[in-house]
């Protein structure tokens, strides 16, 4: 062992950041036989400041702590060595504040100058160190000739939430309970085989056709239908004549400005759906999904675009007579007949489209009804963005998420494609980019 007896003064701060001073074996930190630990008057005051909660709840509630472990030892505190804490430690209470110094360096209206002052004063049966948390009394304390030690960090209590502290954690906590909870929708573009946020569509540009290219395919269509004409079968008064042939060539010059105006508008359009999936770990329920498009762009129901009329067909007067124009009875059996399938379909309005679902479960993708895009005549840019707003009854606040599509143009001839089902099918493959 090294000293003898050593006081040891301690500052406020050591009684409440550090761990409780019975607690602590003294005698191994110090490398003392026995140790005195002295509590200033200046620091009972202060810690009933404490205790008062004047200086803060943590602080408050280390003081009070104190307090309740030291009233056993209070009535031998005052008396020389102390109260035993545990085998060689003892406390030791100076009841009295010091009798105003004459040194001009220590100022009595400062604390830490008053417990400097006490050790100062103190008279010590063996030798004297000041123990403390903060740098300005170690400072001050070493100025004035007195051993000093600064709290081990290892004797320090960590920092404790206040009850301020406490009730957001608790809020915090419970708050990431109900949103583990709560559903989480990932919402995505559909077109074709394209899926994802960030998709890419191409799109006809229609090439007007030339007064060259319609008369070609006039003559074309001419050359098709006047060998039927010569032969013998069709020259019965029932037959094709001439004056059907040229009826059916001015229809059909009509018919090409039609197909012309068709292809151009049906070309600006992409359709577009939504994939939206709930990948929360609660169900969505009275689900709404605002899109906007930005300006320029119109929002339009699928399918509602201009149909591409039908090609007319060169007919005898025997034809008009018979034929499923003149029996609408019959004409049902004479074509085929598609059954549309009910779907749920968006609200679509100018550049706005709503969607309106009643649930979503968790983990269950959920194709939603498409729609159509317009783009202006003359579109050169290569993508645009759609704002998503997403709401559910569950959630606080809505989500907003951007969608983004680049396009492509690819450019066609309004009169490369002659039959409407071959146009159908272009029509459907231009809407995705299956590179």
């Amino acid at each position: 062992m090294g000293t003898k007896r050593l006081y040891v003064f301690l500052d406020t701060n050591v009684i409440l950041h550090a761990r409780p001073i019975e607690q602590i074996d003294w005698l191994a930190e110090l490398a003392a036989e026995e140790v005195v630990l002295v509590l200033a008057i200046t620091v009972i005051n202060e810690l009933d400041e404490h205790k008062n909660g004047s200086k803060g709840r943590l602080a408050s509630k280390r003081a009070r702590a104190f307090f309740s472990r030291f009233t056993k030892y209070e009535e031998e505190s005052v008396g020389e060595p102390g109260a035993k804490l545990r085998d060689g430690v003892w406390l030791r209470v100076l009841p009295w504040e010091p009798k105003a110094s004459t040194d001009p360096d220590l100022n009595p209206q400062k604390a830490d100058d008053r417990i400097i002052g006490a050790a100062l004063s103190f008279v010590a049966n063996g030798e004297l160190l000041l123990v403390a948390r903060d740098t300005g009394i170690l400072v001050g304390a070493r100025a004035k000739g007195l051993r000093v030690l600064r709290l081990p960090e290892h004797l320090e209590l960590g920092d404790e939430p206040d009850e301020t502290e406490r009730q957001l954690s608790t809020v915090q906590r419970e708050l990431a309970e109900i949103k583990g909870r709560l559903p989480r929708l990932r919402v995505e573009l559909h077109s074709g085989k394209a899926v994802g946020g960030h998709i890419a569509l191409k799109h006809l540009r229609v090439v007007a056709p030339s007064v060259q290219d319609i008369e070609a395919a006039i003559e074309a269509e001419r050359a098709r239908h006047s060998g039927k004409l010569a032969l013998p079968i069709l020259t019965a008064p029932l037959g094709l004549t001439g004056a059907d042939l040229e009826k059916h060539m001015k229809s059909f010059r009509a018919y090409l400005s039609q197909v012309a105006h068709v292809e151009e508008e049906r070309g600006r359009r992409l359709c577009l759906g939504l994939l939206v999936t709930n990948e929360g770990t609660g169900p969505a329920s009275a689900v709404e999904i605002d899109l906007f498009l930005p300006e320029g762009l119109q929002a339009a129901r699928r399918h509602s675009g201009p149909e591409f009329p039908e090609r007319p067909k060169l007919r005898s007067q025997f034809d008009l007579l018979v034929g499923p124009d003149r029996f609408p009875n019959l004409a049902h059996l004479m074509r085929s007949e598609s059954v549309a399938i009910a779907e749920e379909e968006p609200e679509v309005h100018d550049a706005e489209v709503r969607y309106v679902f009643s649930n979503l479960m968790h983990n269950a993708p959920r194709r939603l009804f498409s729609f159509d895009i317009i783009l202006p005549k003359g579109w050169s840019s290569d993508g645009f963005a759609i704002k998503a707003i997403v709401r559910t009854a569950e959630l606080p606040k809505p989500d907003e998420i951007t969608l983004h599509v680049r396009t492509t143009a690819v450019p066609r001839s309004a009169l490369a494609v002659e039959t409407r089902e071959d146009r159908d099918d272009a029509a459907d493959e231009s809407t995705s980019d299956e590179e």
